[in-house]
């Protein structure tokens, strides 16, 4: 689904095929882009340069148990929880390949202009999108072992880890890790946007719900 930034009704983009779960989404000029367990998805008008009705939807790639999914200028990039990699595929094809390689399965990755961000285990790790496929990723930050999705904006990189309870940000380039938020249950999906960094969790000091989105100033 899609819902206004300025509020409003949400509206249904596609529908996940049966038998899938959705996880990750992102989306650009170009078209919107998810992971279920199974499969990579887009609906758009123009996939990775394939031109489809409006609203078409096209599998990109089958996958084993891609989790999260990020657009960048050249390539489309998920991780893979079974795999431990990360896989990219040029835009303009379906050919795949695996951009970069993990000792624990991540649940998350998020690209800006220069690099893309994922996870190792409890480490945050940061490689350019120019660097070979082969090359090594570096850690920017460690926490605890319940990393779950990280979101990039020009000023820094933000993450939610289960195991802290806790939203945390890194500034750019190289600042020291802060935490803005924390006693959230299950912290999961996040993005940033303005001056704020908006987060799904099952509820906040120890009230659980069924799932509510907070804002999180920066």
């Amino acid at each position: 689904f899609s819902v206004p930034t300025i509020g409003g009704a949400s509206s249904k983009v596609a529908t996940v095929p049966v038998g899938n779960r959705a996880f990750g989404v992102s989306a650009d000029a170009a078209g919107v882009y998810w992971a279920t367990n199974l499969d990579i998805y887009s609906a758009s008008s123009d996939v990775v340069g394939m031109l489809l009705d409006k609203g078409g939807l096209v599998e990109l790639s089958n996958q084993n148990s891609p989790t999260d999914i990020a657009a960048a200028a050249s390539h489309i990039y998920w991780s893979l929880w079974v795999g431990n990699a990360i896989v990219r595929a040029k835009r303009g094809s379906l050919t795949t390949e695996i951009f970069a390689t993990t000792m624990i399965g991540s649940r998350g990755i998020a690209v800006d202009e220069l690099n893309v961000y994922f996870f190792d285990g409890p480490a945050v790790m940061r490689k350019s999108l120019m660097a070979a496929p082969g090359a090594a990723a570096e850690t920017i930050a460690t926490t605890k072992s319940g990393n779950y999705r990280i979101a990039v904006d020009a000023d820094a990189v933000y993450w939610t880890d289960e195991a802290s309870f806790a939203v945390f940000k890194k500034p750019k380039p190289d600042g020291p890790v802060e935490q803005i938020a924390s006693g959230l249950v299950s912290p999961r999906s996040l993005f940033a946007m303005g001056d704020s960094v908006f987060v799904i969790a099952e509820g906040i000091d120890g009230v659980e719900n069924d799932g509510t989105l907070y804002r999180i100033p920066k």
